[in-house]
């Protein structure tokens, strides 16, 4: 079974291609002993896109303000100077059979990985590795003690992991409409 691992940033992902022993250094990943795959993020690889795809306005105008969206209306993007990169990790994810958030063990961690999963649409099957410490006992440790990702889980909010996500989203999404909103509004 092909396993990849995608980290926050290429620091996280060494660490844990060493902890598992790296076979081969590739562009923009590690192939590792295991039939581990790691790969990494830049931080924030996708954004929520500007306000000019939801208004189709080259320019700012009072008309459309304030501009409110409902939760479903966002749209995730990458950041052009991420395509290539995000392209990457699509392909590698084509190629595993199990995909593991091992980002930050934090709220914005598990939204970039969120993130990604939005703009690549996987449906492969995924888990969380959680993690306190990147020493390697610890990374050895986690790596033997997945967490399950469920649908159901997530439908219902139950888990720390699932409001961990939900409070990133909520926080990326309420600063994009103050920013969009009090910018313009105060600019105008």
């Amino acid at each position: 079974m092909k396993k990849l691992i995608i980290a926050e940033k290429p620091s996280q992902a060494e660490v844990y291609a060493t902890t598992i022993g790296i076979v081969e250094k590739k562009n923009g990943y590690y192939v590792c002993k295991d039939n581990y795959i790691i790969t990494w993020c830049y931080g924030h690889l996708v954004k929520l896109a500007n306000d000019k795809t939801y208004t189709k306005k080259e320019k700012w105008e009072m008309t459309y303000l304030p501009l409110i969206l409902n939760k479903q209306s966002f749209i995730y993007q990458s950041e052009e100077k991420h395509e290539k990169h995000i392209g990457i990790i699509k392909s590698l994810i084509d190629q595993s059979d199990l995909v593991i958030n091992g980002t930050d063990a934090d709220r914005e961690g598990e939204l970039i990985f969120r993130t990604i999963k939005k703009v690549t649409s996987f449906s492969k099957p995924f888990k969380r590795l959680w993690l306190n410490s990147l020493e390697a006992s610890d990374v050895k440790k986690g790596l033997n003690n997945l967490i399950e990702y469920s649908n159901e889980v997530d439908k219902t909010i139950k888990t720390d992991i699932a409001k961990t996500s939900l409070a990133a989203e909520l926080r990326q999404q309420f600063d994009w409409l103050v920013g969009v909103n009090g910018t313009q509004t105060m600019t105008l």
